[in-house]
């Protein structure tokens, strides 16, 4: 699937169906980052907003931008859970690299 497609498949998308897959999606951050918020990778102060907030946004940024392509047989919240895991993978492994410089 482009871009092309893909935004148009976005635009078709209803708000109940936006809804219901930014909820789940909501549920599965908080169960990954599992209360680690105070401090580390998943903190306020390194994020800059509420880790909720924070993947939340970059998930749809990613999806929206077309740096993540949506595969064709996938939920739109499967999509995005499949998105947050590499998100807050990927800010693990930055962190983690950042603490060891």
């Amino acid at each position: 699937m482009d871009q092309t497609q893909q935004k148009e498949i976005l635009q078709h998308i209803s708000d109940a169906e936006w809804r219901e897959a930014l909820k789940i999606l909501g549920v599965y951050i908080i169960r990954q980052i599992r209360g680690r918020t105070r401090f580390g990778a998943h903190s306020e102060s390194v994020l800059g907003m509420s880790p909720l907030d924070y993947y939340t946004g970059e998930v749809i940024e990613a999806l929206f931008s077309g740096a993540w392509k949506w595969k064709e047989e996938t939920s739109l919240a499967e999509q995005l859970k499949l998105i947050a895991w590499s998100k807050i993978s990927a800010q693990v492994q930055k962190y983690e690299t950042k603490k060891e410089i």
